[in-house]
């Protein structure tokens, strides 16, 4: 399969930011949590450019010199957000990565290396941008920083119905209501919060997270951009 056939097989996306809602019912059986790596190598989606940098050898020296820069960040500096760029004899490599705001630096450095081994199948393709639970890796060989990107968002549902849906979606939309009036105003761009279903049954637990090269309004924008 050619990078073209990939790109079309898993249709090409680019995300600015991140909403997930997930539900525990406090009735249910315990929850055990899953292990690091269970957590960091679930893979969402990702995409492959179907174009090829000019010159390979050059293209591959930069690439992996934005990678080496953006995984030194993330774990000597211990942030969740890093950008580099790489230029030598006209092939450009613009990098991202972005984890989320609950992840650990040692979980954040995980997930960065299962997401680089996955973005190894785009071969020469100038860009790429892999997705998974705990992070985001995206490379380019243009500068798309400042790019909101709304072209197509990811739906991922659960498969474990609320016994109480209306009371739920009713709760769910007050909770991304919150998180998006939130979000924007943070100076990291995420937030968290709680809520529980009226009858005290179970609780909707939610996150939204930008990625700080963004702007207040794109930021807003993403947020409530209707997928």
């Amino acid at each position: 399969m050619n990078l073209k056939q990939v790109e079309k097989s898993l249709f090409s996306w680019r995300l600015a930011c991140l909403m997930v809602m997930m539900m525990f019912l406090s009735m249910a059986k315990p929850v055990t949590s899953q292990t690091s790596s269970d957590r960091n190598s679930t893979l969402m989606r990702y995409y492959c450019s179907q174009y090829f940098g000019m010159n390979e050898t050059y293209f591959y020296r930069n690439l992996n010199t934005t990678l080496s820069s953006l995984r030194r960040q993330l774990l000597v500096n211990r942030v969740r957000y890093a950008v580099a760029r790489t230029l030598l004899n006209g092939e450009s490599v613009w990098g991202l990565a972005s984890c989320r705001g609950y992840v650990s630096t040692t979980n954040c450095v995980a997930c960065f290396d299962y997401a680089v081994s996955q973005l190894r199948v785009c071969g020469r393709g100038n860009g790429a941008h892999a997705f998974y639970n705990d992070c985001d890796l995206r490379y380019e060989n243009n500068n798309f920083y400042a790019d909101a990107n709304i072209r197509a968002g990811i739906v991922m549902c659960g498969n474990t119905k609320s016994p109480q849906q209306t009371e739920f979606r009713k709760t769910v939309e007050g909770l991304i209501s919150d998180l998006r009036t939130a979000t924007p105003r943070t100076s990291d761009f995420y937030a968290v919060s709680t809520r529980a279903l009226p009858d005290r049954s179970g609780t909707v637990y939610g996150i939204a997270q930008c990625n700080l090269n963004l702007s207040q309004s794109v930021c807003e924008d993403c947020l409530n951009f209707k997928i």
